[in-house]
């Protein structure tokens, strides 16, 4: 069971979902909009913070699990230069085991706390062995091209591992369906040992950038 809370602020109105443990689940501005996609935020901003102060965790699986996600609506890249930045982050578990943390566009199933499916692979940590401490992974995807083009490119900002900055990978070019709904989806997974809550997310944030 969830609770929605709506105040207002410099952006418009802005829904906040919290779970029964008053855990905030999501946020979403809806100032602006458009025909396509009324009530969507237009001006910049945050389109989704998800934040799970205790962490929700990977299966026990060595599978990649969804640890949080969003859809972007339909239209919302209805223009070239219409941005998506995407930032994910969270405390990995006080182990040895091979861990590791991917943000995705467009799955196409993505249920929290079950295995990803579908989608393009835009920021990848690869397999790190830290024991305990923080990580965090984020990216920025950029609509370029005509409308209806489906037409987007993935940078990777960065992958941090505890104290190690895992550096920065080559652009990734999309292909989404812009007239649908695109999810975009972080993982986490334990990839040999296939432990528990090796990788904790605590925090997704994706905001929209005019």
């Amino acid at each position: 069971m969830t609770k929605l809370s709506v105040f207002s602020s410099q952006v418009g109105d802005v829904t906040m979902q919290f779970d029964t443990a008053g855990n905030q689940l999501s946020s979403q501005a809806v100032q602006g909009g458009s025909a396509t996609t009324p009530g969507f935020v237009r001006t910049g901003g945050n389109a989704s913070v998800q934040v799970v102060a205790a962490g929700q965790g990977n299966a026990a699986a060595t599978t990649d699990t969804v640890l949080f996600t969003y859809a972007l609506p339909a239209s919302a890249l209805d223009v070239a230069g219409r941005q998506v930045t995407v930032v994910a982050a969270g405390t990995l578990g006080s182990t040895a085991n091979n861990k590791r943390f991917k943000l995705w566009w467009g799955t196409t199933t993505q249920t929290v706390g079950s295995a990803v499916a579908g989608g393009t692979l835009m920021a990848d940590s690869g397999v790190q062995t830290t024991n305990g401490g923080g990580w965090s992974i984020s990216a920025q995807v950029s609509k370029y091209g005509a409308a209806g083009s489906n037409t987007q490119i993935a940078t990777n900002q960065q992958a941090i591992s505890g104290t190690t900055h895992l550096g920065t990978a080559a652009p990734v070019l999309l292909t989404a369906n812009e007239s649908n709904v695109i999810n975009i989806t972080v993982t986490g997974a334990s990839t040999t040992t296939g432990a528990a809550n090796d990788v904790l997310g605590q925090l997704f944030d994706v905001a929209f950038n005019n």
